[in-house]
């Protein structure tokens, strides 16, 4: 339409001043009459006066908006904007993802003296744990290196670490100083408190769990008929295995007849397990049964050897565990 209304006017108006005038009308008087149709049609259609009028208005709004600037005015904006960055990164290194560290001395695994230090928030890595030695005394180093924790919604992770508390720890508590590696490379740390009840309750459930293992087996053994004769023991060994790189390792079970089915092997922290480290059946067959893995030893585990922890189920179904040591290069039996 607005195209229209520009072509009547520019046919129209020349016309009209041909016959008024009874004269020619010269070229320039049609571009006269074709900008003024096209500015009146600028102003009156609202599609061209929003492409027209509001570019318009942009460009001049954005001309009246340059600033010349000098060398010492630009670098003196450049470090502002920097100063204003480096303040938000310092803000975000300060509040980092945080851990959620607590201590279970309830689930032992069958074990005495195991206890669990768990992060139930975001992973964390090359995390320590200390104490004071006349509250808990510490078996080994309790340093778990590399990731601890997880990322993902209700992650959560436990590793354990080996002591037991004193006397005095029994009756005060203990606190332990947890100090870890942010996902931003800062050193953090905090204390975590476990109080003398839970110290307590973990004593009082493994109690009752011997007390219940011995009345059932006294019952069993009140019975008429005889308990069938267990079958033995696995017997466990682990060594490198020198058929395949240095992170290869290999968990034997020596014991023939022996039954061993979900075996699940966990290590201190100088070897890192770095696959499953899990087998469906590690029963001993004619000459025992083997299973490999992969970790990484560090040179303390090297000359100190490292202690790992075997959970397993026997023929009947019951859990059972043990734990087994890797001598180092400074041990005896090495």
């Amino acid at each position: 339409v607005g195209g229209v209304v520009v072509a009547v006017h520019v046919w129209a108006v020349p016309s009209i001043i041909a016959a008024a005038t009874e004269a020619k009308v010269p070229w320039w008087v049609y571009m006269i009459v074709l900008g003024a149709a096209l500015l009146l049609g600028s102003a009156v259609v609202p599609v061209w006066r929003r492409a027209i009028w509001g570019n318009v208005f942009r460009f001049i709004k954005w001309f009246f908006a340059i600033r010349p600037l000098t060398a010492t005015q630009r670098t003196s904006l450049d470090q502002s904007g920097y100063a204003r960055r480096s303040a938000e990164v310092d803000t975000e290194r300060a509040n980092p993802f945080a851990p959620v560290w607590k201590l279970d001395v309830r689930d032992s695994l069958g074990f005495a003296h195991t206890y669990f230090l768990e992060n139930s928030g975001f992973e964390v890595s090359e995390v320590t744990m200390t104490c004071d030695a006349e509250l808990f005394i510490l078996k080994q180093e309790a340093h778990f290196p590399g990731g601890f924790g997880s990322d993902k919604l209700g992650g959560y992770v436990a590793k354990p670490f080996f002591g037991a508390p004193t006397e005095r720890g029994k009756a005060e508590g203990v606190v332990f100083h947890v100090k870890w590696k942010d996902r931003y490379g800062d050193w953090d740390e905090r204390d975590v408190v476990l109080p003398p009840e839970e110290i307590l309750a973990g004593r009082d459930i493994e109690l009752s769990e011997a007390f219940n293992r011995g009345f059932a087996e006294g019952k069993a053994q009140g019975n008429q008929d005889p308990a069938p004769i267990p079958l033995p023991e696995p017997r466990w060994s682990i060594y490198a295995d020198n058929t395949g790189d240095d992170q290869d390792w290999i968990l034997r079970n020596a014991v023939p007849r022996s039954i061993a089915r979900e075996v699940r092997i966990e290590s201190d922290g100088d070897l890192h397990i770095i696959d499953a480290g899990h087998w469906p059946d590690l029963s001993g067959g004619d000459s025992g049964a083997m299973g490999s893995f992969q970790g990484t030893l560090t040179r303390r585990g090297s000359e100190s050897g490292v202690v790992f922890n075997l959970t397993w189920y026997d023929e009947q179904g019951v859990r059972k565990g043990a734990n087994v040591t890797m001598p180092g290069s400074n041990s005896e039996f090495y």
